[in-house]
């Protein structure tokens, strides 16, 4: 007898032994160091739990109704992805306290964990004059959904900043007389958030989802990989919530006119990040993201927005963080570039405004002083309690640790400590200023405040570097700045160069050496530089575009446009000169045709010069499929860079270029009576470069450097080159076409 009593303590010692190993294996996975940390846990929460707080919802729904919604989840299922149909919504009362809610009831999520084991997700709409809670509508779905109290937390965050957040709780749900245990209730996106978050009348929007997710059956479910553009951001257009309500209220209907019109300017590049957000809110609803680790709702097809008709801004909508998660990137890290238009990317239109991106790096430091989560986990101390007390009772296995939230602020703080601005070189000084090589090396991007040479400091105008690209090579661009004549003159070769910079948006300013190496471009080099492939429809987002839409723009006096702009012209576009109409700009300037919509440039007999362009260095000029026909007139550049292609200069047409980096490829100039392009200064590549009907040579070049690499087949050798003084080389058959001077031989006798 006493041995089958050891015998029986030996096992149920075995069997303890067991549970606390398999516990040290699933511990991990769940969150916890070890079996005996999460045992401690899980009883403690178990103890401290009562599922009585959390208010009860009682769904009633007809067997046939409910037999619908099973055959709904069945063929999801089946499927591999849930999609609303016309027939998804069945009738349905909701009891919640002692009031009885008219409204209708459907399956809802797209993906198939809103519909395994028992605790389906569901959206329910409420009838008018019934309201649960001030909602409308909302859904019903599992905690774990959102990743339990953390999605609560996220939203009091908000709410706590004056961003629009939605109404999420905890509650018991019944159905019919099955008992599903605990569910989270997310509000859905309808006048009434609005209102329980004091905002005016207005419509809540969103890019589109429903051919993304069409585009996701198609290669996720039926498996097939097809190229496909329907389901891109891109294509995507705006749309509001409650379309029913919104197209049937004039007020409303007015204020989705005004945000469509906004959000798809901005999406074209014609207003900025802080001409159409509210960047205060923007700013720190993003920060906030940081925080959380919650950039899962970045997402284009996740993002919501409304527009404040009193502020006449866009404010962000909080949905769906996922968080906490540990940090692993910023939202403006990689997002802030010089052409985001060109890649039309959501997020790089909205960091790449340095107004924006500097108000955000100021919050983002704010969100991660240790003080700023003290407040906070103090002012929702006992609702949080509360939320946990009633999430215990089903998941005693979920702990929260706040520390989780601290981790991601030192993670942060990491990520702002930049230890270096750029790489840079010295490249020339003159009696101007200074030419630096620099190129950016970092995530984020910086400003260059200030300059220093062999001790002596002086501020420069602010140059912002934008983010570097994600693996590729160092870019180096060239950059000037004036200089004092006192620090000029201080200058030899060999002196030490300092720039001073901070992170775009903070206040501590650091120091970078440059290197001591006289970095030297070529003219191949500096052309490669302006005009690579990547570059040739470059926009800098620093800048207002000023748009010329499509058709015939008559100009008839002096037109200036000048400072922080950025001029394109549309497809289809005339500009035509008349009296004494002239375009002077000294801002980038882009025309982009195409062979069946050039954009045309002409004139009335006025020989004036007609487009007058003053660029500083890094500035450009592109145009591309352009007709000159200007009868004299045409244009003039003083710096920077221009890049003309596939193009026409017809009727005496003349160009005149000086201290400018230029590229010409597939040109013709036609009936042409003398020189149609002047070039003094000027470093030059010529390829395929052709005449028709001309009467002497087309480019006259002074002081320049020129490769010349192709010209267009022609029936007759016409000269194209006159260079009188500089570098000339070139390739192929290219010499017959030129006359140059005797100094340009030995220069390109040397050269070759």
């Amino acid at each position: 007898m006493r041995n089958k009593k050891l015998l029986i303590i030996l096992f149920l010692g075995f069997l303890i032994v067991l549970a606390f190993l398999s516990l040290d294996f699933v511990a991990p996975r769940l969150g916890f160091n070890s079996g005996m940390q999460m045992a401690r846990t899980v009883a403690g929460n178990y103890l401290d739990s009562d599922a009585s707080l959390a208010e009860e919802i009682r769904i009633l729904i007809d067997e046939s109704d409910l037999n619908h919604l099973k055959q709904k989840r069945n063929k999801a299922i089946e499927r591999g992805m849930l999609f609303v149909d016309p027939d998804s919504y069945v009738p349905a009362k909701v009891l919640a306290g002692d009031d009885t809610l008219m409204g209708e009831i459907r399956l809802k999520g797209h993906m198939l964990d809103h519909v395994k084991g028992d605790k389906w997700s569901y959206r329910i709409k409420l009838k008018d004059g019934f309201r649960f809670d001030r909602m409308k509508r909302f859904s019903l779905q599992h905690p774990g959904t959102r990743n339990y109290v953390h999605e609560w937390v996220f939203h009091q965050l908000l709410r706590r900043e004056g961003i629009i957040a939605l109404n999420y709780k905890f509650i018991t749900l019944k159905i019919n007389e099955n008992d599903l245990g605990l569910y989270a209730v997310e509000e859905h996106f309808a006048e009434e958030l609005l209102l329980s978050n004091n905002r005016p009348r207005g419509a809540l929007v969103r890019f589109s989802p429903e051919l993304y997710w069409k585009g996701r059956e198609v290669r996720d479910i039926d498996g097939y990989s097809v190229w496909e553009e329907y389901s891109n951001y891109q294509c995507a257009f705006v749309e509001p919530y409650d379309r029913g309500r919104v197209f049937k209220d004039t007020t409303l209907l007015k204020n989705f006119g005004k945000i469509n019109k906004k959000l798809t300017d901005f999406r074209k590049g014609k207003l900025k990040t802080s001409d159409v957000f509210d960047v205060e809110k923007m700013a720190k609803y993003h920060a906030i993201i940081d925080l959380l680790g919650g950039h899962h709702s970045l997402d284009w097809s996740d993002v919501k927005y409304y527009f404040n008709d009193s502020t006449g801004k866009i404010e962000p909508v909080g949905y769906e963080s996922f968080s906490v998660h540990k940090t692993v990137k910023l939202c403006g890290m990689f997002n802030f570039v010089n052409d985001p238009v060109a890649g039309n990317e959501l997020h790089k239109l909205i960091f790449s405004d340095p107004d924006f991106f500097a108000v955000y790096i100021k919050k983002v430091k704010e969100v991660i002083d240790p003080n700023y989560l003290d407040g906070f986990f103090a002012d929702i101390e006992e609702d949080l309690t509360q939320n946990l007390t009633i999430l215990n009772a089903e998941f005693p296995y979920k702990q929260f640790d706040a520390s989780a939230y601290y981790r991601n602020q030192s993670i942060i703080s990491k990520y702002l400590d930049i230890p270096q601005g750029m790489h840079g070189y010295f490249s020339k000084v003159d009696s101007l200023g200074i030419e630096l090589g620099l190129g950016s090396i970092n995530t984020l991007p910086i400003e260059i405040v200030g300059i220093e040479i062999d001790g002596k400091y002086q501020d420069i105008n602010p140059i912002i570097m934008p983010s570097k690209e994600i693996n590729k090579l160092t870019r180096y661009e060239r950059y000037f700045t004036p200089l004092k004549n006192k620090i000029r003159k201080r200058f030899v070769q060999g002196s030490e160069i300092v720039l001073h910079w901070r992170l775009l948006g903070a206040d501590e300013v650091k120091q970078t050496e440059l290197f001591s190496s006289h970095y030297t471009y070529s003219p191949e080099e500096r052309l490669a530089e302006s005009f690579n492939h990547e570059m040739e429809t470059s926009d800098s987002t620093n800048l207002e575009v000023v748009f010329f839409e499509a058709g015939t723009h008559v100009i008839n006096k002096p037109l200036h446009i000048a400072g922080r702009k950025n001029v394109r012209f549309s497809q289809g576009t005339e500009l035509f000169f008349v009296g004494e109409g002239k375009l002077i700009v000294e801002c980038p300037l882009y025309l982009m045709g195409t062979e069946e919509s050039p954009i045309r440039i002409k004139s009335d007999n006025n020989g004036n010069k007609r487009l007058d362009i003053k660029l500083e260095d890094n500035e450009r000029v592109i145009m591309d499929h352009v007709v000159f026909d200007t009868k004299g007139g045409g244009c003039i550049q003083n710096g920077g860079s221009f890049v003309l292609t596939n193009s026409i200069v017809s009727s005496d047409s003349k160009l005149d270029f000086k201290n400018a980096i230029v590229k010409m490829d597939n040109v013709l100039f036609t009936e042409c009576r003398s020189s149609a392009v002047q070039f003094a200064g000027c470093e030059l590549v010529l390829n395929q470069i052709g005449q028709s009907n001309c009467k002497e040579h087309i480019l006259d070049v002074n002081s320049s450097s020129v490769l010349f690499k192709s010209a267009l087949k022609s029936e007759d050798s016409q000269e194209l080159v006159s260079q009188v003084s500089g570098q000339l080389i070139t390739e192929g058959d290219c010499e017959r076409f030129c006359n140059y001077s005797e100094s340009v031989l030995a220069s390109t006798v040397d050269a070759k």
